[in-house]
C-alpha cells in the first residue's frame, strides 16, 4: 500500500502528417477494393500492416517484401496497387 503507483507507459511515437495522409489514402484504397470483392476491410490488409506501410513508404515489390504481414500472395496481388496509392502521396 505504500509502494508508489507503476509508471505510466510511455506514449507511442507521433506519426508525421505523412505518414498519416498515407494511411488514410492506403484506407480508402481498402475499402475500394473490399467492396468490389464483397468482403470486410481487414481480409484484404488489416491496420498494422497499413500501417507499417505509411511509415515505410516503399517505393518497389522488394521493399513490400520487408512489411510483416504482408505475404507473398497479397505483395503480388495489391503491392503494385498500394505503390501506386502511396506514390501519389
Amino acid at each position: 500500500m505504500r509502494a508508489p503507483p507503476p509508471a505510466l507507459p510511455p506514449f507511442p511515437p507521433r506519426r508525421s502528417e505523412e505518414e498519416i495522409a498515407r494511411f488514410e489514402a492506403l484506407r480508402a484504397w481498402r475499402k475500394r477494393v473490399a467492396a468490389a470483392r464483397g468482403v470486410e476491410a481487414d481480409v484484404i490488409v488489416g491496420n498494422a500492416v497499413l500501417w507499417a506501410v505509411a511509415e515505410k513508404n516503399p517505393r518497389s515489390l522488394q521493399d513490400l517484401e520487408r512489411i510483416e504481414g504482408l505475404g507473398p500472395w497479397k505483395r503480388k496481388t495489391y503491392g503494385p496497387e498500394m505503390l501506386a496509392v502511396i506514390k501519389k502521396q
